[in-house]
C-alpha cells in the first residue's frame, strides 16, 4: 500500500521522527491510527463512528470549556485585556 501525503503532513510526520518520538514514518501513522481507534471506541463502543460525528463531538466538548465557571467568558476576556 502507498500512502500519499501532502507536504504539511510529512513535515510533521519528520518531525516527530526527528525528536525521536518515532523511528520510522510507519510508526507516526500506526500510532495515528491507534488514537483514532482508541477515541472512536470511547465516543461509540458499539457503533461505527464517522469523521462528521467526532468533529461535531469535539465542537461541543470546546464550547461547554466555561459551562462551569462562575465568571462569563466575556467578562474575563474584557479583564484579561484591561490588564495590557
Amino acid at each position: 500500500m502507498t500512502l500519499t501525503l501532502d507536504p504539511m503532513t510529512e513535515q510533521r510526520i519528520q518531525r516527530e521522527i526527528e525528536l525521536g518520538h518515532y523511528r520510522e514514518p510507519a510508526e507516526v501513522v500506526a500510532h495515528a491510527v491507534a488514537l483514532l481507534d482508541a477515541e472512536n471506541m470511547a465516543k461509540a463502543p458499539n457503533a461505527e463512528v464517522g469523521r462528521e460525528d467526532i468533529a461535531g463531538t469535539a465542537v461541543e466538548r470546546a464550547f461547554g470549556l466555561w459551562a462551569d465557571r462562575k465568571e462569563d467568558g466575556l467578562a474575563y476576556q474584557e479583564r484579561m485585556r484591561s490588564e495590557w
